[in-house]
């Protein structure tokens, strides 16, 4: 009798620690392969901890059913998946804004990819990655998915039995996907527009002057000047665009939150 009940009062901080850890292993700045393994078994484990005292109410007990059972830890890992890729598609807009500008100002190519840091990767979206951790921790904007993930939990309780195990609603995530890439998009295209705005006069200049001298050499002459302009915009831009990213990303995670 006694591993028996032992079993039932593991079992609902287990779905719980499904649920926080899928979504660990789905957020930006945890999830992708810089983050040590340690470092997201620590902070599932971690947040587990903190987040079983808040859900409150009576946990489920073991199913009589191995089937019960995987559908359970099936809800649960989509659940966390959701909400963990959810996060990233919000905050995800500076590194897409990176890979904007990196096309800009001329550090990379859509035709010629570096292959040392990804096929789909460019230099200014890889810093502006592994700036995103230390961005996201030192802000508090970290704190937000911890309560969505409190959320989660009334807004789709722990099961209850084969009755509980339904997933959540493909139109509610589909309209939660929708908003959040949108948004992603929008805010990375205001974070990138001066470099667009800047790159199309600065093409189309080029084009003129291709036009009226067509003996000179343009590329030659005017790719070093785009680098180096490109760089020294970036660099005075660098921090108004991290106040511009910071003011758009926390309403909607504030938002996502309250789900």
């Amino acid at each position: 009798m006694f591993p028996h009940d032992l079993a039932n009062l593991v079992y609902g901080p287990l779905l719980v620690l499904v649920r926080i850890s899928s979504l660990v292993m789905a957020v930006p700045f945890t999830g992708n392969g810089t983050a040590p393994a340690q470092l997201r078994i620590g902070l599932s484990v971690a947040l587990t901890a903190i987040v079983v005292p808040l859900i409150g109410g009576a946990m489920p007990g073991v199913p009589a059913s191995i089937l019960v059972f995987a559908l359970e830890i099936l809800r649960e890992i989509v659940i966390g998946l959701s909400l963990g890729w959810l996060t990233g598609a919000i905050l995800l807009s500076l590194p897409v804004a990176g890979q904007i500008i990196s096309y800009q100002i001329g550090l990379s190519s859509v035709l010629l990819p570096n292959s040392t840091i990804g096929p789909n990767s460019t230099v200014i979206a890889n810093a502006m990655g592994l700036l995103l951790p230390a961005l996201v921790f030192a802000s508090g904007i970290f704190l937000l998915p911890v309560l969505a993930i409190v959320r989660s939990f009334r807004t789709l309780p722990l099961p209850a039995g084969l009755g509980g195990a339904n997933l959540p609603a493909a139109g509610v995530l589909l309209d939660l996907a929708v908003k959040a890439v949108s948004a992603e998009f929008v805010a990375a295209l205001h974070l990138a527009a001066p470099f667009l705005f800047i790159g199309l006069v600065w093409q189309a200049g080029l084009g003129l002057m291709s036009k009226a001298a067509p003996n000179i050499q343009v590329f030659f002459i005017a790719a070093p000047l785009q680098l180096l302009g490109g760089t020294a915009l970036l660099a005075f831009l660098a921090s108004p665009m991290i106040s511009v990213w910071h003011d758009a990303t926390l309403p909607l995670l504030r938002a996502y939150a309250g789900w």
